[in-house]
């Protein structure tokens, strides 16, 4: 099905033109904007109608058109970003806000100069700076016949799914496929290694650490779908493909999960207490690794010298990075290769650790990284998303997109921190002779 029966007509002045559509009745008038009309300038960037990135004029209004229903808007006028730049364009052709940035201070005009005029000797920085440039962010892209995925996520922080039900989404309008654990589990690849225990920074060759006090690193991998139970509040245990991406969100709030729920903690040292629950039957005590670094008796021996003993605990909060753009990944599966298209901080990483998993040649797998939109860390790995559009893409014969709202993205990125990390170091004639962790 490539249209849901129920679409509605839509029709309104957007930037003083007469543009028309039929749209699903729940379609938003900034996934009007952004998706059948191409103005990209408004950004839906919270979730909760709070930032402002949506606003409009609607009628002489400003609203914020991820609260307006297309429907709703239907007869009114619209001006965009687009359209109020196009109003009040100076002679160079640029809005007043657009032409305040091409006229940035001394120095970052300098480095524009550089920009535009490469190896070449600059005798003054270039007039009038750089212009502006839309990037090439994977939310705007849109292929042929591309079908749409979305996620169903667990409430839990640690449950056992007992078992899910998916007859009802299966039958929803425009549903082309609904995929679980199991599923995956008949694919016979493999999960995600995520690598606990990375390459040396000098010596590349050969691991960062090589001996440690647990014995070895436990290295579980990380499956698309969970098929026994889930670990983490937010973890995706269903995807949903169809036609659209609203009817592939409106078909995954009918799959039914029955959780058995299980006891959770929500702090890493409550985690590694005697009586914390078990996340993984391999690791005892919920220890990845234990391995120690250093000479430990120059250290005693440096404790034993000092004249003062410093003791400190740092607590560092736990991290949610919030991009600028929310990742989004594009699956395609064409004569036995794979292309996935997604925003990184590594292309070739994320070949190599796909090839592995797919049981296929490197040269069988494209990884393309258009523009990220953001990185801090979080998209150097591999993340599920991007894995299982690649296998939607296989199984529904069709360029298989998902994009993340920011609700998702503080649900399903990595975080990172959330540690507590007790030090101490001694002093001797006022210069650090030692520093410890225990």
């Amino acid at each position: 099905m490539t249209q849901d029966a129920a679409a509605v007509l839509v029709e309104l002045e957007v930037n003083g033109e007469a543009v028309a559509a039929r749209v699903d009745p729940h379609t938003l008038l900034v996934e009007f904007q952004r998706a059948h009309l191409g103005f990209t300038g408004t950004h839906v960037d919270c979730d909760t109608s709070q930032c402002g990135a949506c606003t409009v004029n609607l009628d002489g209004l400003a609203v914020k058109s991820c609260t307006v229903l297309a429907a709703h808007a239907a007869g009114g006028k619209v001006i965009t970003v687009e359209g109020l730049a196009a109003q009040h364009r100076n002679a160079a052709g640029f809005h007043p806000v657009q032409q305040a940035f091409r006229l940035p201070r001394p120095a970052v005009r300098l480095l524009h100069a550089w920009h535009d005029h490469g190896d070449r000797p600059l005798s003054a920085p270039a007039r009038g700076g750089h212009p502006p440039r839309r990037g090439k962010h994977l939310h705007r892209a849109r292929g042929q016949r591309q079908a749409w995925a979305a996620f169903l996520h667990s409430p839990h922080a640690h449950a056992r799914i007992l078992s899910i039900d998916v007859e009802a989404a299966r039958a929803a309008p425009g549903v082309l496929a609904v995929l679980t654990g199991a599923d995956y589990a008949q694919t016979g690849w493999k999960g995600i290694d995520h690598i606990p225990n990375p390459a040396d920074a000098i010596v590349h060759t050969q691991p960062t650490f090589t001996e440690f006090l647990t014995g070895s690193v436990f290295n579980q991998r990380h499956l698309p779908l969970p098929v026994d139970k889930v670990r983490h509040v937010g973890e995706a245990v269903a995807m949903v493909v169809a036609e659209t991406a609203l009817q592939a969100r409106d078909a995954a709030e009918l799959i039914l999960v029955d959780y058995g729920p299980l006891p959770a903690v929500v702090q890493a040292d409550d985690a590694l207490a005697g009586n914390a629950p078990q996340l993984w039957d391999g690791v005892p005590g919920n220890l990845c690794f234990q391995a120690r670094i250093g000479d430990a008796d120059a250290a005693r021996a440096a404790f034993t010298r000092a004249a003062h003993v410093v003791r400190r605990e740092f607590r560092i909060s736990r991290i949610v990075i919030c991009q600028m753009e929310p990742r989004s990944a594009i699956g395609l599966h064409e004569d036995g290769a794979y292309t996935l298209i997604s925003g990184s901080q590594g292309s070739v990483r994320l070949k190599m650790s796909l090839a592995g998993i797919l049981g296929v040649a490197s040269e069988h797998v494209r990884v393309v990284c258009p523009d990220v939109g953001g990185g801090f860390g979080p998209r150097t790995f591999l993340y599920v998303e991007q894995l299982a559009v690649l296998w939607a893409a296989r199984v529904a014969g069709r360029q298989v997109k998902w994009t993340s709202d920011r609700s998702e993205a503080f649900l399903s990125d990595h975080q990172g921190r959330r540690r507590r990390d007790p030090r101490r170091g001694c002093l001797r004639r006022r210069r650090l002779a030692a520093g410890a962790r225990p």
